[in-house]
């Protein structure tokens, strides 16, 4: 059995999928990683698609990205860096050098994760947040926009 496109979300965040690549689209637009990999894991037999947007710049092709995954635009990806499943990194963000994160993770805009972070499963890291070099968000957390993880 064939499956068509299914673009999961009705949101604002959908809506910016279309408008950045068109549509219709395999993939889950829900913005909160728990609600995501809920439909996600409801929807197994799925192949979700993972959109890089336009003027993103990946420095090396040894990034890793995971299915599902969904950059926007004016990212920047450092070398080294591994991205899980089901990803949602929001536009003008960047990720630093050697740099882990895990799946099911949303990146507001404008967020910078500097080298050598650790960001775990399910977190939610607002926009305009810093996450320090090195530093470890644990699965599950929020980190709140315009604030500094040092942890």
């Amino acid at each position: 059995m064939a499956l068509g496109p299914e673009m999961i979300g009705s949101g604002g965040l959908a809506r910016q999928i279309i408008a950045e690549f068109g549509g219709p689209r395999n993939v889950c637009a829900i913005g909160d990683p728990r609600a995501r990999k809920k439909e996600v894991i409801s929807r197994m037999y799925r192949h979700w698609e993972t959109l890089i947007g336009s003027h993103t710049t990946i420095f090396s092709p040894s990034v890793d990205f995971g299915e599902g995954t969904i950059i926007f635009a004016g990212a920047i990806i450092g070398p080294g860096v591994d991205i899980g499943r089901h990803v949602i990194v929001g536009n003008n963000t960047v990720i630093s050098h050697d740099s882990y994160v895990g799946s099911f993770v949303t990146f507001g805009p404008n967020v910078s994760v500097l080298g050598g972070a650790y960001i775990g499963d399910g977190c939610l890291i607002g926009a305009g947040a810093v996450v320090n070099i090195g530093a470890t968000v644990p699965d599950g957390t929020l980190v709140k926009a315009n604030t500094v993880w040092k942890k």
